[in-house]
């Protein structure tokens, strides 16, 4: 989703009070929320994660996902992997 202010994205890295801490560090994040999320396809259960609103003025989607790949064991099949899934969900097809 975009709007003239703002972009939103969603990230699934791990513990979601966790992962929301990392990027409400980042200058150009507006707001970050955390609960569960899940996708529309085959993988559709939930897990959790976070919503990034941010101003890409100030930090690319790019730099964002960039940051969500280093900051979680995104390639780990451990045993809480269906909980803390390692995705990103998009919300137009510029983030595609």
């Amino acid at each position: 989703m975009r709007t003239k202010h703002f972009s939103k994205i969603s990230l699934d890295g791990g513990c979601h009070w966790c992962t929301e801490g990392v990027f409400e560090s980042l200058i150009g994040i507006i707001l970050v929320n955390q609960g569960w999320i899940a996708s529309i396809d085959n993988n559709a259960e939930l897990s959790e994660a976070i919503e990034v609103y941010f101003d890409q003025s100030k930090v690319s989607l790019q730099t964002l996902i960039e940051i969500h790949l280093y900051t979680h064991a995104s390639t780990a099949n451990h045993s809480m992997r269906k909980k803390y899934r390692s995705a990103i969900y998009t919300y137009d097809d510029d983030q595609n």
